[in-house]
Protein backbone atom coordinates (compact mmCIF):
# COMPACT_ATOMS: atom_id res chain seq x y z
CA UNK A 1 0.00 0.00 0.00
CA UNK A 2 2.88 2.56 0.95
CA UNK A 3 4.14 2.03 -2.81
CA UNK A 4 1.31 2.59 -4.27
CA UNK A 5 0.55 5.81 -2.34
CA UNK A 6 4.22 6.56 -3.11
CA UNK A 7 4.21 5.88 -6.58
CA UNK A 8 0.56 8.53 -6.94
CA UNK A 9 2.77 11.11 -5.18
CA UNK A 10 5.46 10.57 -7.52
CA UNK A 11 3.21 10.47 -10.39
CA UNK A 12 1.30 13.81 -9.18
CA UNK A 13 4.46 15.40 -8.37
CA UNK A 14 5.99 14.71 -11.94
CA UNK A 15 2.63 15.64 -13.83
CA UNK A 16 2.32 19.14 -11.98
CA UNK A 17 6.17 20.45 -12.69
CA UNK A 18 7.03 19.09 -16.03
CA UNK A 19 4.06 21.02 -17.41
CA UNK A 20 6.12 24.46 -15.59
CA UNK A 21 8.39 26.01 -13.88
CA UNK A 22 7.50 28.18 -10.74
CA UNK A 23 9.40 30.96 -9.00
CA UNK A 24 10.70 30.08 -5.57
CA UNK A 25 12.62 33.17 -4.93
CA UNK A 26 13.35 36.34 -6.85
CA UNK A 27 16.07 35.26 -9.46
CA UNK A 28 15.47 31.59 -8.72
CA UNK A 29 13.15 28.82 -10.00
CA UNK A 30 12.73 24.91 -10.22
CA UNK A 31 11.60 22.42 -12.94
CA UNK A 32 11.44 19.25 -13.34
CA UNK A 33 14.41 17.47 -16.42
CA UNK A 34 15.73 14.07 -17.13
CA UNK A 35 19.48 12.88 -17.38
CA UNK A 36 20.29 12.62 -20.50
CA UNK A 37 23.53 11.46 -20.02
CA UNK A 38 25.80 10.51 -17.00
CA UNK A 39 26.55 14.32 -16.99
CA UNK A 40 23.68 16.00 -19.02
CA UNK A 41 20.18 16.87 -18.63
CA UNK A 42 17.45 17.78 -20.72
CA UNK A 43 15.20 20.47 -19.51
CA UNK A 44 12.63 21.39 -22.03
CA UNK A 45 14.27 20.65 -24.69
CA UNK A 46 17.68 22.07 -23.69
CA UNK A 47 20.77 20.08 -22.32
CA UNK A 48 22.39 21.04 -19.60
CA UNK A 49 26.29 19.18 -18.72
CA UNK A 50 27.00 19.46 -15.14
CA UNK A 51 30.13 18.25 -13.82
CA UNK A 52 31.53 16.68 -10.40
CA UNK A 53 28.43 14.09 -10.35
CA UNK A 54 27.75 11.18 -11.82
CA UNK A 55 23.74 10.76 -13.05
CA UNK A 56 21.52 8.21 -13.85
CA UNK A 57 19.83 8.56 -17.47
CA UNK A 58 16.35 8.17 -17.69
CA UNK A 59 16.30 9.33 -13.81
CA UNK A 60 13.83 12.15 -13.49
CA UNK A 61 15.38 15.04 -11.56
CA UNK A 62 13.89 17.98 -9.85
CA UNK A 63 16.44 20.97 -10.67
CA UNK A 64 16.59 24.28 -8.95
CA UNK A 65 17.89 27.32 -11.45
CA UNK A 66 19.00 31.21 -11.57
CA UNK A 67 16.81 32.83 -13.82
CA UNK A 68 19.74 35.22 -15.85
CA UNK A 69 18.63 36.66 -18.71
CA UNK A 70 15.66 35.83 -20.05
CA UNK A 71 12.49 34.75 -17.61
CA UNK A 72 12.10 31.46 -17.58
CA UNK A 73 13.89 30.23 -20.76
CA UNK A 74 16.74 27.79 -19.50
CA UNK A 75 19.06 28.68 -22.37
CA UNK A 76 20.74 31.05 -19.98
CA UNK A 77 20.36 29.68 -16.87
CA UNK A 78 22.21 28.10 -14.34
CA UNK A 79 21.74 25.16 -12.04
CA UNK A 80 22.30 25.68 -8.85
CA UNK A 81 21.15 22.35 -7.32
CA UNK A 82 18.87 19.42 -8.19
CA UNK A 83 17.62 16.29 -6.80
CA UNK A 84 16.34 12.90 -7.97
CA UNK A 85 12.82 12.98 -7.73
CA UNK A 86 13.12 10.11 -4.81
CA UNK A 87 15.05 12.19 -2.45
CA UNK A 88 12.68 15.27 -3.38
CA UNK A 89 9.93 13.37 -2.38
CA UNK A 90 11.05 12.82 1.02
CA UNK A 91 12.15 16.27 1.48
CA UNK A 92 8.21 17.23 0.72
CA UNK A 93 7.08 14.72 3.05
CA UNK A 94 9.67 15.76 6.00
CA UNK A 95 8.58 19.32 6.05
CA UNK A 96 4.50 17.90 6.37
Amino acid sequence: MKKIIATLITAAALATLTTSCRYIDTGIYETMGTAETKTSFNINGEIYSIYDDVLQPGETYYIILSDNASPLNPVDDEILNYYDLEVYELMKLEKE
